[in-house]
């Protein structure tokens, strides 16, 4: 019996081939890394609005939060405080987060994609 998310997801990966959307964009490392722990995860220009964000907010704002916490200069005089660092990185992760979903909903349109029911 065909999985029928293996199924989808071939539809879905011809369908991104096809299209004028980069491999880049469509097969993002994080989806990558996703498929070879064994998860299923949709491509994201297959993800609903909600999922997408909360998928990629947390993912980015996280991200966003080392990166500004191990950058930042310990043996200067003015360190970020800890609380300001978590604050900015979850605002960072709202708004990257919605960015990247208003994102891939805008390029699957333009591209014409199909829903990931359809497929």
């Amino acid at each position: 019996m065909d999985d029928p998310y293996e199924t989808r997801l071939a539809r879905a990966m011809a369908e991104l081939e096809a299209s004028s959307i980069r491999r880049l964009n469509y097969a993002p490392p994080m989806f990558r890394i996703a498929r070879a722990l064994g998860l299923k995860p949709r491509p994201p220009h297959y993800m609903s609005f909600r999922r997408a964000v909360l998928l990629l907010g947390p993912f980015l704002g996280a991200l966003w939060g080392g990166l500004m916490w191990l950058l930042q200069g310990r043996g200067a005089d003015q360190v970020v405080p800890t609380p300001v660092i978590l604050l900015a990185s979850i605002l960072a992760g709202m708004g990257i987060g919605l960015l990247m979903a208003a994102y891939y909903r805008w390029a699957g349109a333009e591209a014409g994609l199909s829903k990931w029911e359809d497929l």
